[in-house]
């Protein structure tokens, strides 16, 4: 019986990943080089691009986004 359910299991894990089979890791955090919060020029350009590539009108069809909160420098 136990077995059966482990087979259960893996099918039903295995389906869910087929309907949902991608996850990206992305990172884009060119900050100044002086220190200090945001990012960079560099850092800023590259942000746009990302959102063109994975943005809304992307083909990739995103359906979650998790990003960190920032944390503000104590100077």
């Amino acid at each position: 019986m136990q077995t059966i359910l482990v087979y259960l299991l893996q099918a039903m894990l295995t389906l869910a990943a087929m309907a949902h089979p991608s996850v990206y890791f992305i990172r884009h955090g060119e900050k100044p080089k002086d220190g200090g919060d945001g990012l960079s020029a560099e850092g800023l350009e590259r942000a746009q691009c990302l959102r063109q590539v994975f943005g809304a009108d992307s083909g990739y069809n995103i359906r979650f986004i998790m990003a960190q909160r920032p944390k503000l420098s104590l100077e």
